[in-house]
């Protein structure tokens, strides 16, 4: 019977059809208190796709305590077999004991009498409450007169008003233009369950028959895949998913038939779950700022487990979502690079199909600004100098006290004072048994430890710039007098001019550069200290030591025979001391300045 139905309502031929964009569709008011037709305007805009129609005011709310009909050109129904009305229309309407509700109505009997959907009214007053978006419902009109008249009716209370009810067509058709209805569809949540399957429930009617109902899904947007859905009875269908990997995004929906007509839940799009096993959360760094900003080379992250009754093998951890370390603990010191990246860290866990990758963490921004020292002044030095090493660099945020620096194997700091935030200056000492060859400082501040790009070069102690003697290898107490300092080599080791020291009471007025030293221009004070003095050379980069000169009294040598010392003798020793000190003073006053 059911077989010879779907049979004769398997086209659905259309009767009549009212899509109101031109005209009024003939259509007339019982009252002209609510219904208006013309351009969909105002009311509820954002809801209302344009065009034009019949509403209960097309730009504004209903009226409060109105009743109103639309009544519709006389239909014939003679020859039909099943003839139906489809009502496609949206509604914003009070919902309470005393509000308001709209419904369609057929003259029987001289009467207006209440038409029901062939899936019933959403409220008991008819259509109240909110349709949220546009819907079609479906009047079943045999068993009616031939000859019928149809109305809309809408009615309203004393009090609130809304948008109102707005039509946008209406058709007649013969046939079985009605699709399944869906009464409720249930779906996984996301699960770190990567067995399955996934089950997925629906009831789902039809108006003549029982439906049969298709579960599609895809994995990750690729290609759907299907089942028919077991029917349990009543309406009520079951389907299943497979097992899916960790990461994976399942979307499905489900499509009812009467073998006529489809139905789809959801109306638009798709419903979806994931699975996934969980990702770590609370993924930090150290010395971080709170924007983000670091100076470092390396970074320590820091992040919290995830809760799982999955065992965790380890971790992963990606740099702008490419893997670049892994950790058996929820921490890792990283490398950075310049500028922004983001850090993600995932779970490796241990199932019972083997090795799975979580979800990531939530991205944790970093912009670091790459410490590095990119000059080195000198560069080269022998063993046994000791030399004024200037090291540059940027994003350094050098602080006095805080810094460190290691030169390698054979060379010592031995005195540290930061210039500026990225410019440190040591006195470094070459051991007399340091090996020639290169070696790399490495520049600590605070946390951050940074290399420098240039290295620094031993040199053979064969080549070494040192002092081999002064020349004469004496000077007197109280003397003015230009002494040669012999280096072996050539002078033009340095841009720098010299500084030369010899001492206490030994005063230095001028340097002149020859081939392999210096002449330098002494003034001795009448108490300089008596002995040996070390020779010292700042070239500006490094000090050279190597040989000394000797200081002796300003007493004449004593001769054999009869002599007699001028009368006049101290007084050219106090002229001289005199001058020298005036000598000594101008020098220092021309350095201050």
């Amino acid at each position: 019977m059911i077989s010879l139905l779907l049979s004769t309502l398997a086209v659905a031929s259309p009767l009549y059809t009212w899509d109101f964009e031109t005209d009024d569709g003939g259509l007339n008011t019982t009252s002209g208190l609510q219904f208006e037709w013309g351009p969909f305007t105002g009311a509820d805009p954002s809801t209302l796709p344009g065009g034009s129609g019949w509403a209960t005011g097309i730009d504004t709310y209903y009226l409060n305590d109105a009743a109103d009909g639309l009544l519709l050109p006389g239909l014939d129904l003679s020859g039909t077999a099943r003839p139906v009305l489809g009502l496609h229309h949206f509604f914003s309407i009070e919902d309470t004991d005393l509000g308001d509700s709209a419904r369609l109505e057929t003259l029987i009997d001289g009467e207006w009498t209440r038409l029901e959907p062939v899936y019933g009214y959403p409220s008991e007053r008819g259509f109240a409450g909110f349709s949220d978006t546009w819907r079609t419902d479906w009047f079943d009109l045999s068993g009616l007169e031939d000859d019928l008249q149809v109305r809309l009716y809408f009615v309203s209370g004393l009090f609130l008003n809304f948008p109102g009810w707005y039509i946008e067509q209406i058709d007649v058709v013969d046939g079985d233009p009605i699709p399944p209805l869906f009464i409720s569809a249930d779906g996984p949540a996301d699960t770190q369950d990567l067995s399955g399957p996934y089950q997925v429930t629906a009831t789902a009617i039809d108006d003549h028959s029982f439906p049969s109902l298709t579960l599609f899904w895809q994995e990750n947007s690729g290609e759907p895949h299907s089942m028919t859905m077991s029917s349990l009875g009543y309406g009520s269908f079951e389907g299943h998913i497979p097992g899916q990997q960790s990461g994976t995004d399942v979307s499905w929906w489900i499509e009812a038939s009467d073998g006529v007509n489809t139905t789809t839940h959801p109306d638009e799009g798709s419903a979806s779950f994931r699975v996934a096993l969980p990702a770590p959360t609370d993924l930090q760094a150290d010395d971080l700022l709170s924007d983000g900003r670091i100076a470092a080379e390396k970074i320590t992250l820091r992040w919290a487990s995830p809760l799982s009754d999955t065992p965790i093998a380890g971790f992963e951890i990606a740099r702008d979502s490419e893997s670049i370390a892994s950790s058996t603990e929820p921490m890792a010191t990283v490398k950075l690079k310049s500028g922004p990246q983001a850090f993600t860290v995932s779970a490796r866990f241990l199932t019972d199909e083997g090795l799975a990758t979580g979800d990531a963490s939530l991205p944790l921004w970093v912009h670091a600004a790459l410490p590095y020292v990119d000059r080195i002044e000198p560069k080269i030095g022998w063993p046994g100098d000791r030399l004024r090493v200037d090291l540059h660099g940027n994003n350094l945020y050098l602080s006095e006290g805080m810094v460190a620096v290691e030169p390698g194997t054979g060379l010592n700091i031995e005195e540290l004072t930061v210039i500026d935030a990225n410019h440190i200056r040591s006195i470094i000492s070459i051991n007399e048994s340091a090996e020639p060859g290169t070696r790399q400082f490495t520049v600590t501040t605070g946390n951050t430890v940074v290399e420098t790009q240039p290295v620094f070069t031993v040199l053979s102690a064969d080549d070494r710039p040192q002092v081999i003697a002064a020349r004469p290898p004496t000077i007197r107490q109280g003397a003015s007098t230009t002494i040669f300092i012999d280096l072996g080599v050539a002078t033009s080791i340095s841009d720098h001019a010299p500084e030369v020291n010899l001492g206490t009471g030994v005063f230095v007025e001028g340097v002149r550069s020859r081939s392999t030293g210096f002449d330098v221009d002494v003034v001795v004070a009448i108490d300089a200290p008596l002995g040996d003095h070390a020779i010292e050379i700042d070239d500006g980069e490094r000090l050279l030591t190597g040989a000394t000169i000797t200081v002796r009294d300003n007493r004449p040598e004593t001769k054999r025979g009869c002599s007699q010392t001028p009368a006049n003798k101290a007084q050219p020793l106090m002229l001289l001391t005199v001058l020298a000190g005036i000598a000594y003073r101008r020098r220092k006053s021309q350095q201050r300045t």
